[in-house]
Formats: C-alpha cells, structure tokens, sequence
C-alpha cells in the first residue's frame, strides 16, 4: 500500500514536470486553445503519442527514448522514497520509553538507539551535513550493532580506555567479571561521531524530543558524556596509543 501510494505520487509529479517543461519549449501554445493542441505540445515535446496532432518525424527512436527516460525518472523516484520509508521503518528513535530486562535487549537497544539518532539528526540537517551523517551511518552501524550498554554501576572508570584506529576514536571496555564469571563482551562505542559537535553548534534546530533523548543517552550508562557549551578535544591520540580515562564524566564521543 505505501509503496504503491508514493508510486502514483511519484507519477503525479513526474507528469506534472513534463508538462511544465512542455510549455517551456512550446509556450505559443497555450493551455487554454484546444485540448488536442495542449495534448499535442506535450507529445511533441516528449514523444508520447497518445493523441492526434503529432508529426510522424516524433514517431521513431525519438519517442521510445523519451518514455524511457521518463520511466526511469520515475522510478529513481519511487526508490529514493521506498528507502526513505523504510529507513524509518527499522530505526528506533527511543528505545527507553519502558524499562529493558535483559542484557542481550540491552545490546540489541544500543544500537538501535545511537543509530536513532544519527537518523534524527539526519532529518534536520543541510545537504552537506546530510552527506557526512549518511558516511558514518553506513560506517558505524557494523560498530555500534555489537556493542552492549555498561550500567554505571558495572563499569568502573578505571575499566575504560581509549583507542586510536584508523579513522575514527573507539571506546574500549575491559571485560567485567562478576564472581569470576564474564558478564560482558567488549564493546565498541564511537568516539568522535560527528553529531556531537554539530549539536552544541546548532541547538536550535534540534527538537525537544531529541534534546530528552540525548539526556537519555548521557544516563544509559553508554559512556556518552556531553558538555554544555562545546566538546573540546581532550584527548590527542597518535596512532597505535592508549589513553586511560580518568573517568566517564570526561570521555565524550
């Protein structure tokens, strides 16, 4: 049904360019005059004969390319909002509106949420920032599906290190053992993702439900530390070192 909806939609405005850029290379024709010359200007323009009037020179190659290429104008519109909705469909903004029970919900929520809100942040950003935030989308998300959430009262600060690799920061968590029993994985967080600084940058044009779920992040025990005003780079880690933290409060993505 939805597919099917933006597929008309998609028709309806693809129609609708064609006939404006129809009248643009024939205006001596106007819509007003007959509808067989309003219908004739269109075909001449793009070679779709379905009415009378047109010249046999429209008939040929001309015409076949033409409906073509307007197919295909339709349908990388059909795809580009098919992805769109589905995008949508599968990230999960706010994971946190009930309580989670269980360790692997916790790990599945993580990712879940850190992706949720690239893709807010995606829905309010500039073209150019769009680019970048769609680069460590693709990016992160092999990273962030295997990560798991520490609780604050799990993870010491002295248990989190941080990591130089290859184009981005990672935080690091040793494993922690409870009676001698491994209770977590390491877990993979972005250290340096993008949305942080663009956030302190441009507040305003975050929604207040994304404001709460940043909130929601910072007390998910996910080592997401945010400073008010901006994020000043704390750390200059060269290749190949580690930095110990000297606590959550100051490591930040």
């Amino acid at each position: 049904g939805t597919f099917f909806s933006y597929f008309i939609v998609g028709g309806i405005l693809s129609l609708v360019s064609c006939i404006y850029k129809s009248w643009r290379i024939h205006p001596e024709i106007k819509p007003a005059e007959k509808p067989l010359k309003w219908i004739s200007r269109f075909e001449v323009s793009y070679g779709i004969p379905f009415g009378e009037g047109v010249p046999n020179k429209w008939i040929g190659p001309y015409s076949a390319f033409s409906i073509i290429l307007t197919f295909w104008q339709l349908m990388a519109m059909v795809l580009i909002l098919s992805y769109t909705c589905n995008l949508r469909s599968y990230l999960i903004v706010n994971p946190y509106e009930r309580p989670i029970d269980s360790l692997e919900e916790l790990k599945v929520s993580n990712y879940q949420f850190v992706v949720g809100l690239y893709e807010q942040i995606y829905a309010f950003a500039d073209p150019y920032l769009r680019e970048s935030m769609h680069y460590f989308l693709e990016r992160d998300r092999l990273i962030i599906k295997d990560s798991q959430i520490f609780l604050p009262d799990v993870v010491k600060p002295d248990q989190c290190s941080v990591q130089h690799s290859t184009s981005s920061y990672y935080m690091n968590y040793k494993s922690v053992k409870k009676d001698g029993i491994p209770q977590f994985h390491v877990a993979q967080v972005p250290f340096n993702s993008p949305f942080v600084s663009w956030y302190f940058k441009k507040p305003n044009l975050i929604s207040t439900k994304m404001r709460e779920n940043v909130a929601r992040v910072m007390d998910s025990g996910m080592a997401m530390r945010f400073y008010k005003d901006n994020v000043p780079p704390l750390y200059k880690v060269k290749e190949e070192s580690k930095i110990e933290a000297q606590s959550l409060d100051e490591v930040i993505i």
